[in-house]
């Protein structure tokens, strides 16, 4: 019953011992790799063909990797919970919040752990975009009441370059420029970025200058 139960959750269940060796993996686990729960039994996460990186970890990109969260869960004989663990599907990377509490013996002793997993992806992808449409709308009002105070023009359009980039997904990558009347203002690295985003400026149906939004 409690094997039908394990199997019946649509979450990852799994099971490892302390050299990060499968002991049980749900149908759930399974089916997402297109296995069956008996190809995990005694092969770590390298052995099923995981990247090393999302298995060892990388600090240079931020990736703590599987084995650094489960050693110190075993270690510390403490639940741990961590709310965004890189799995790797197919050519897929996907997130998920996992929650691994360790496994005691008959003595005690600690001889692996239990982890119960959950896609987050898209929740996260959703907040991302709540996120940017945060940013875009906090970034517009502060536009709005700089209007309200009437700068001179070069003092707005230079206030607004430097404005817009923190707005944006990764401000310190992110460079704005604008052209008007043949002035520049603002930082011109913009204009030769090779990704770039341009908008014209038009007033009386002629067009005025542009607007560059720029990443390095």
């Amino acid at each position: 019953m409690l094997s039908k139960i394990i199997d019946a959750s649509p979450e990852w269940i799994f099971v490892k011992d302390r050299q990060h060796r499968f002991r049980m993996v749900n149908r759930s686990y399974a089916q997402t790799f297109g296995r069956q729960p008996e190809d995990f039994v005694g092969k770590d996460n390298l052995e099923l063909g995981w990247p090393e990186e999302l298995v060892k970890g990388n600090p240079t990109k931020g990736i703590r990797g599987v084995w650094t969260d489960d050693q110190e869960v075993m270690d510390s004989d403490q639940p741990g919970s961590i709310s965004q663990e890189w799995v790797q599907i197919g050519d897929e990377r996907r997130l998920f919040a996992t929650t691994k509490v360790p496994l005691h013996d008959a003595s005690g002793a600690v001889w692996g752990l239990v982890g119960f997993a959950r896609d987050v992806n898209e929740q996260q992808q959703l907040e991302n975009m709540q996120g940017a449409r945060l940013r875009a709308l906090d970034c517009l009002n502060d536009i709005g009441r700089k209007t309200e105070e009437n700068p001179p023009i070069p003092e707005f359009l230079d206030w607004v370059t430097g404005r817009v980039p923190t707005a944006m997904q990764h401000p310190d990558l992110c460079k704005a420029t604008i052209e008007l009347e043949g002035k520049v203002y603002g930082t011109d690295e913009a204009v030769g970025m090779a990704t770039q985003m341009v908008a014209s400026l038009r007033a009386g149906g002629q067009t005025t200058g542009k607007v560059y939004i720029s990443y390095s």
